[in-house]
């Protein structure tokens, strides 16, 4: 049962829906449904995209590592956290020397 105003004492039937789980998340995190899509503003840039421009949720050792950000804004956040400027490091090298993944 979703209320409509937010106000959980406020029981009147025209502020109530009854509305799935999965629907009724979505609804206290933001999203909106609009023309038949769901979309949900990107925390990075503010713009309102789609629900599937946004990369799943990924967890390592119980530590969140995606943000609300859409996938450029994630991609842009996780270069600059790991050192990239445009296609370049911070050191100005292109990063050639791939060791191979991370352990």
């Amino acid at each position: 049962m979703h209320h409509r105003n937010h106000d959980r004492t406020d029981n009147r039937l025209d502020n109530l829906e009854c509305v799935d789980p999965q629907t009724h998340k979505r609804l206290h995190v933001g999203h909106r449904w609009i023309d038949g899509i769901w979309v949900k503003t990107c925390t990075g840039c503010g713009v309102e995209q789609p629900e599937d421009a946004f990369p799943t949720k990924c967890y390592r050792d119980g530590v969140r590592l995606t943000r609300g950000n859409c996938r450029t804004c994630e991609r842009d956040r996780q270069r600059a956290k790991n050192g990239y400027v445009g296609d370049r490091y911070v050191d100005g090298s292109r990063g050639g020397n791939f060791l191979g993944p991370r352990a």
